[in-house]
């Protein structure tokens, strides 16, 4: 399997870290909920929970700007009004002038 995305860049170490950060944050976060359920009367487990859950926000966020960063420009051009009006040029436009190209053809054979 290769690492490359779209356009065959090769993916880079800090993308893969996110990846794992995020992951991880999310196990771990989970894992922490069930142990915060589970021993909910004890008061050392249930703070001790609390601040490992809370320690995992942090890695979360860390891990989407890695990955976002990498991936922000290209996201940005789907936030800009010209890139819908194109599109919608290029399907929709260009699809009307087939058919009516298509409706001439057929009724002049």
């Amino acid at each position: 399997m290769q690492n490359s995305n779209r356009s065959g860049k090769k993916l880079s170490q800090k993308f893969y870290l996110g990846v794992f950060m995020i992951l991880l944050s999310l196990v771990i976060g989970k894992i922490t909920q069930a142990v915060f359920i589970v021993y909910f009367n004890d008061d050392l487990i249930r703070k001790s929970s609390i601040i490992v859950y809370i320690v995992t926000w942090p890695m979360f966020l860390w891990g989407i700007w890695a990955v976002g960063s990498e991936y922000a420009d290209k996201l940005q051009r789907y936030f800009t009004i010209s890139f819908y009006r194109d599109l919608f040029t290029r399907l929709f436009v260009k699809n009307d002038r087939e058919s009516i190209e298509d409706k001439v053809t057929d009724t002049h054979e």
